[in-house]
């Protein structure tokens, strides 16, 4: 079953005067944030015309949970600040090794080499879970 944007505020206890919707002029799209912690938390992005529309809109559409939390979010976005105009996706790998067990590392591939670049491994049930294996992730995707 699913649930609306609207439903899920209600479920989690968040009013509706918790939103926020901002227009980002140079890419052409309103962010629905909410208050958490005091700080606002981009929900996701609209393209539509007026700021009431695309509010009413997220609100009304089917709810999906954010691939990356704000944690793996906030980590990510540092680590690629630097060449982030030359990250062509981000996915999540794993690793086999002998005896059967497996491990899970973060890969991003860039756009102008064949180089990849690889983070340490991890428990696949530890980190990155809304990630699914061998995925590509752009940027947008992960709302880096």
């Amino acid at each position: 079953m699913t649930m609306t944007n609207a439903e899920w505020m209600i479920q989690q206890g968040y009013k509706f005067d918790d939103l926020n919707v901002l227009y980002t002029k140079d890419v052409g799209v309103y962010a629905i944030s909410i208050k958490k912690n005091g700080a606002y938390t981009c929900l996701g992005t609209i393209k539509k015309i007026g700021a009431i529309y695309a509010f009413m809109e997220w609100l009304d559409a089917e709810h999906i949970e954010p691939i990356l939390d704000d944690a793996e979010r906030e980590y990510l976005s540092a680590v690629i600040r630097p060449f982030r105009d030359r990250v062509e996706f981000i996915s999540k790998v794993v690793m086999a090794y002998q005896g059967g067990y497996t491990d899970c590392y973060i890969c991003i591939r860039f756009t102008d080499s064949s180089n990849d670049m690889s983070f340490p491994v991890f428990c696949e049930t530890d980190m990155y879970k809304g990630m699914k294996l061998y995925e590509k992730y752009t940027l947008e995707e992960l709302g880096l």
